[in-house]
C-alpha cells in the first residue's frame, strides 16, 4: 500500500529526470505556438508564391511585393531610363561620351526576375523589417562584343616592322610601333554597371598591344638582305658551276615578308623561272626507260634513269640560304620524274637467257642498197621489243606504215608476177625470219600467209609476207616469262634471238610432200622500155602447188601443241615484155636500166627442216 501511495505521488519523468506539472503545459503551449507560426507561414508562403518578397531591389530599382510582369515592367523602364544616359568614359588615351544602349549593352530580365523570385522566400518572412536584398542586374553585350564608335577612335592597331627591299637593291626599315587597345567586355561591362549605379563617368583602362614584328627583326633581315644582295651568287649541280645570278637581277624580285615574329626573305619564283633557263638546259633530262642489252647467251638490264626538272622555289629558297650565309652553296634543286618502265619492271619479267641455241638468220643474198636500208631499218624498230606472258603481237601494229616520211626507201616487189617500184621493200625478209623465230620458240601463230610465188631461197613453207592493208602476221606469247626480241644485220644478214626464262620447250617440224601442181601460163605485157619491134622474156614459168608444214611443241617431254602450216603457192606464168612497134627513123631509142630487187636471192634460213632448236 506504501508502494502504491508512493508510484501515485511521483511526477511525470522524461530520461529518468522528473519535471514538475507547469513545464509539461509549458512544453504543450511551445509545441501549438510553433506549429501555428508553421501554419501562418506557410499560409503566408501560399499566399505570396507568385510575388517577390519586400527587401528585393534589382540595379537599384525596388521591386519588393511586385508581381512578375510588374517588376519587368518597371524594370524595364527605369533600367532603360538608366543606359539611354550618357557616361563619360575617361581614358588614357582620352574622354569620350557613351551611352551604354547604343553600344549594345542591356540588361537580362528574365534572369534578374527569376533571382529576384527565388531571393527571401524565408528570410523576408521571418524578418520582414530587417532584411534586405539588392541583386546586381545580369549585364549582357553583342555577340561580337564592338566598341563604341567614339571609343573604338581612341585605339591605335600595332604597327608591325616592315624591311622594304627596292628593285635598285638598297634596302630600309619601317619601324614598329605599338598599339593603344581596350579589352571589350571588360570595358563595356564597366560603362554598365556605372549607368545602373547612377555615376556619370567611370575610368577606363587602355592597354599597350606590342607588334608581332619587332624593328630589331626587321633590322635583322635588312643585314641579310645586304648579303644576299652584295656579290653575285654561284649555282651549282652536283658539285659543278651551272650558272649564276648577280645582285642587279635578284634585286626585284627580293621579297620581304613576315613570318610569325620574324621578316622572312624569299624569290619571286616567276620573276626567276627566266633565269634559270640557261640552267636547264645543262641539267633537266627526260625519264630513261630501263632497257636489255645482251651479250649472245644472257641478257642484262640496263637501268632506268629518272628525269630531272628544275625546282625553281627550291632553287629559289637555295639561293636566299647561300646569299644570306645559312649554307654553303646554292645547289639548283630539281623535281624527280620516274620512267615508266622501271628496272624493278623489268626484272620481274624473267628476262634472262636466249632461247636458242644460235640466231634465227636469213641471208639478204644481191639485195639493193635500198633493200638492205629497209631491212636494216626494220630490224632496229623490231629490236628491243618485249612481249607479255598472254600478250599478241601484231607485226603491222608494231611497225608501222612503210613510208618515206619514216625513212623508207623505195625498192621493188611482185605484183601480178613482175618487179614494181615500192617502198618499204624488204620487210617479207623480216617477217619471215620472226615467223621462223616464233615458230621454233613454240608460239601460237594466230596469222601467217605465205608469198603469192615459192622463193626458193626461203625454207620450204617457212617464208612469211605482210603488206599494209594486206596480209597480217600475229602471233601469241604463250610461254610462262615475257620474250625480249634482240636482232642483229650485216649488208648480207638479217638475224632475230629471243630472250626470256628457258622452260624445258622444243619444237620438232616435218615439212610434208608438195602437191596439187598447177602449170604456169604465159602473159605478154607491152612494155616501152624494150626495145621497138622486140620481145623479151622477163621471168617466170615456175609452177605452183602446196605444202604443209607440221610442228609438235613440248614442254618437258610431255607434247603441249601440234599445228600445221599449209602454203599454197601460185604458178609464176612466164612474162613476155613486148616492145613498141619499130620506129621507121634510123634512130634506136636506149633501153632503160631498171634498178633494186624483189629481194631474192641468199641462202636458206637458219632452221631448217631438219633442226630442231631447243630452249
Amino acid at each position: 500500500m506504501a508502494v502504491a501511495d508512493e508510484a501515485q505521488s511521483t511526477p511525470y519523468t522524461i530520461y529518468g529526470k522528473r519535471r514538475r506539472p507547469w513545464v509539461r503545459h509549458a512544453t504543450i503551449l511551445g509545441s501549438a505556438a510553433v506549429a501555428l507560426l508553421a501554419v501562418g507561414l506557410g499560409a503566408n508562403a501560399w499566399m505570396t508564391r507568385d510575388v517577390i518578397q519586400p527587401g528585393v531591389s534589382v540595379g537599384g530599382v525596388d521591386v519588393g511585393g511586385m508581381s512578375r510582369s510588374e517588376a519587368r515592367d518597371l524594370l524595364a523602364r527605369q533600367i532603360g531610363d538608366k543606359l539611354g544616359r550618357p557616361v563619360q568614359v575617361h581614358t588614357a588615351a582620352g574622354t569620350v561620351s557613351v551611352v551604354p544602349g547604343s553600344c549594345g549593352i542591356r540588361v537580362d530580365l528574365d534572369r534578374a526576375i527569376d533571382e529576384a523570385m527565388s531571393s527571401g522566400r524565408v528570410e523576408a518572412r521571418l524578418f520582414p523589417h530587417l532584411w534586405s536584398t539588392q541583386i546586381q542586374a545580369p549585364l549582357t553585350y553583342s555577340s561580337t562584343s564592338f566598341l563604341p564608335e567614339q571609343l573604338a577612335s581612341l585605339q591605335s592597331e600595332p604597327r608591325d616592322a616592315r624591311l622594304v627591299v627596292k628593285s635598285d637593291g638598297s634596302v630600309r626599315v619601317i619601324e614598329a610601333r605599338d598599339g593603344n587597345v581596350f579589352d571589350p567586355p571588360a570595358t563595356l561591362r564597366a560603362i554598365g554597371l556605372a549607368a545602373l549605379a547612377g555615376h556619370p563617368s567611370v575610368d577606363v583602362a587602355i592597354r599597350q598591344r606590342a607588334p608581332r614584328v619587332s624593328t630589331a627583326a626587321a633590322m635583322d633581315a635588312l643585314r641579310k638582305a645586304q648579303l644576299l644582295l652584295a656579290d653575285p651568287i654561284a649555282l651549282r649541280f652536283k658539285g659543278k658551276r651551272v650558272g649564276r645570278v648577280t645582285p642587279a637581277q635578284l634585286a626585284p624580285l627580293v621579297n620581304a615578308t613576315a613570318t610569325g615574329s620574324t621578316v622572312a626573305l624569299s624569290i619571286d619564283e616567276k620573276g626567276l623561272a627566266p633565269l634559270l633557263k640557261r640552267v636547264a638546259k645543262k641539267v633537266e633530262r627526260d625519264p630513261r626507260n630501263a632497257t636489255f642489252t645482251a651479250d649472245g647467251k644472257h641478257a642484262h638490264i640496263r637501268p632506268d634513269r629518272p628525269g630531272l626538272t628544275v625546282d625553281v622555289a627550291g632553287t629559289a629558297a637555295n639561293i636566299v640560304a647561300t646569299g644570306t650565309g645559312a649554307q654553303a652553296q646554292a645547289r639548283v634543286a630539281v623535281d624527280r620524274h620516274e620512267a615508266k618502265f622501271t628496272t624493278d619492271d623489268a626484272k620481274k619479267l624473267g628476262i634472262d637467257v636466249r632461247l636458242f641455241t644460235k640466231p634465227i638468220t636469213t641471208s639478204m643474198g644481191a639485195s639493193s642498197s635500198n633493200r638492205i636500208h629497209n631491212v636494216h631499218l626494220l630490224a632496229d624498230m623490231l629490236d628491243g621489243r618485249i612481249i607479255k606472258p598472254g600478250q599478241a603481237f601484231d607485226f603491222n601494229k608494231a611497225i608501222g606504215q612503210r613510208t618515206t616520211a619514216r625513212g623508207f626507201l623505195v625498192g621493188q616487189q611482185i605484183e601480178n608476177g613482175q618487179l614494181v617500184p615500192a617502198v618499204g621493200g624488204g620487210v617479207c625478209q623480216v617477217v619471215t625470219t620472226l615467223f621462223d623465230a616464233a615458230f621454233y620458240a613454240g608460239l601460237k601463230i594466230t596469222d601467217r600467209r605465205n608469198h603469192d610465188f615459192y622463193i626458193s631461197h626461203y625454207p620450204l613453207g617457212m617464208d612469211a609476207t605482210v603488206s599494209w592493208g594486206g596480209p597480217e602476221f600475229r602471233f601469241v606469247n604463250t610461254l610462262r616469262h615475257a620474250i625480249l626480241i634482240k636482232t642483229s644485220y650485216t649488208n648480207s644478214t638479217m638475224s632475230i634471238q629471243f630472250y626470256g626464262t628457258r622452260e624445258g620447250i622444243t619444237v620438232s617440224q616435218k615439212t610434208g610432200q608438195r602437191y596439187g601442181f598447177t602449170s604456169p601460163g604465159v602473159r605478154r605485157i607491152n612494155d616501152p622500155s624494150v626495145a621497138p619491134g622486140t620481145e623479151v622474156q622477163s621471168g617466170g614459168g615456175t609452177g605452183g602447188f602446196s605444202v604443209v608444214v607440221y610442228r609438235t611443241v613440248k614442254r618437258n617431254g610431255k607434247v603441249i601443241r601440234k599445228d600445221q602450216f599449209t602454203s599454197h603457192y601460185t604458178p609464176s606464168d612466164v612474162i613476155i615484155k613486148v616492145g613498141p612497134k619499130k620506129p621507121k627513123s634510123k634512130d634506136k631509142p636506149k633501153a632503160s636500166d631498171p634498178t633494186g630487187d624483189a629481194g631474192t636471192g641468199g641462202a636458206a634460213a637458219a632452221g631448217g627442216a631438219d633442226q630442231q632448236p631447243t630452249q
